[in-house]
């Protein structure tokens, strides 16, 4: 990751445009196909004892869905999908830029 520039880094989490890592994990962004956001709101019970909305930032890879990442920070999860969004828009771009030249034999 030396020679790889961030588009998102806090704490665990960290978005290249060949990487997603969070904690212990790494995905590699060729292999995520989407993401999405998704908010898990308490029942009335978990409202009762202070319990707060969960976000969740959840990948789709041919393996199939995965919970990537949640937290309470809803702009914390809209920052880093934007940034996974980035990355795997960038990398469509490098990877087509790269099929193209290879079909040309350039």
């Amino acid at each position: 990751m030396a020679n790889e520039w961030t588009l998102f880094r806090q704490a665990e989490i960290a978005v290249t445009p060949t990487r997603f890592m969070v904690g212990s994990k790494t995905y590699a962004i060729r292999n995520i196909v989407s993401t999405e956001g998704f908010e898990l709101r308490p029942g009335w019970l978990g409202a009762l004892i202070g319990k707060r909305k969960e976000f969740k930032v959840i990948i789709t890879t041919a393996a199939g869905k995965i919970t990537a990442y949640s937290s309470t920070d809803r702009a914390l999860v809209g920052d880093l999908l934007e940034a996974l969004d980035n990355a795997i828009a960038k990398h469509g771009t490098a990877e087509t830029t790269q099929r193209q030249k290879t079909a040309l034999k350039i």
